[in-house]
């Protein structure tokens, strides 16, 4: 009898925490005109370099942010990820590009031809998502393509997922 009203304690305690662990506030956007491939990623066609993102989440009180970019590249020469930049509310932050982890290489930016990539990048604002992300937001990628560069502007409507 005592074994169960342990066992029924720690379920009360369980539920009275579950809520304030698991209910912080956070922020989701998806890039606007992108088509839903499931039910978390969005995938374009960009100079015919396929790209897919989960979008944009975080908590509201993260003062950073990353997002991977999932790239099939269906040219026949390599592409390179050469930059990217989110701007929100009218400043731009220049993000670190990590790349693609590689065994022997580290991070590489180089998307070769037919080959799936992961190529993630990350932001650091110095203040909360909440303020960053309290209206629309646009990522800059800039990619090298046979030597010349291609921006794809990226657009996160706020409010909407």
């Amino acid at each position: 009898m005592k074994h169960n009203a342990n066992y029924a304690r720690i379920a009360f305690l369980l539920m009275m925490c579950f809520p304030l662990a698991a209910c912080d506030p956070g922020t989701h956007m998806n890039p606007k005109g992108w088509t839903r491939s499931n039910d978390f990623e969005r995938t374009t066609e960009f100079e015919r370099v396929l790209i897919t993102t989960s979008g944009l989440f975080g908590l509201d009180h993260w003062d950073h942010d990353s997002t991977e970019f999932r790239i099939l590249n269906k040219r026949s020469s390599p592409v390179l990820l050469e930059s990217a930049d989110l701007t929100a509310q009218g400043r731009t932050y220049e993000a670190v590009v990590l790349g693609i982890a590689t065994p022997n290489q580290g991070w590489i930016r180089r998307i070769e031809p037919n080959i799936p990539a992961r190529v993630e990048v990350k932001w650091n604002f110095g203040k909360p998502l909440r303020e960053v992300y309290k209206e629309s937001v646009t990522i800059s990628l800039r990619l090298r393509i046979e030597g010349e560069i291609h921006t794809l502007e990226i657009r996160y409507p706020h409010g909407e997922s």
